[in-house]
């Protein structure tokens, strides 16, 4: 299962930000809005994450107190079968297992 982590981010923090969805291999889309914050002021990063990296990156975006001086959000991303140029993402637990299994459920046989 995707989720999309959605960062107000403070923009002396948006390069270690950044760095951290850049390094985790479950981040499968990642977005950046410079400026787009209004309250509060910042920039706006999103990405959209496989379950098993969330709360390793909530645990250090908290750790750079993003959640104290900008915001934290996390809500199931659309489903959509993960790809990431193009290709299918795989070897991360969990994650096309998670697509087949909700969007293609496995029927009884009438």
């Amino acid at each position: 299962m995707l989720l999309q982590l959605r960062v107000t981010c403070p923009p002396d923090r948006t390069d270690a930000v950044r760095a951290l969805f850049e390094a985790d291999a479950g981040t499968a889309h990642l977005a950046l809005l410079p400026g787009a914050s209004e309250r509060p002021a910042g920039d706006l990063v999103l990405a959209d994450v496989a379950r098993e990296s969330a709360d390793g990156l909530v645990s250090a975006l908290r750790d750079l107190d993003v959640h104290r001086d900008g915001a934290i959000a996390q809500q199931h991303a659309a489903l959509e079968r993960p790809l990431v140029q193009g290709r299918p993402i795989l070897g991360e637990p969990g994650r096309l297992l998670d697509f087949a299994e909700e969007a293609h459920p496995i029927l009884p046989r009438c």
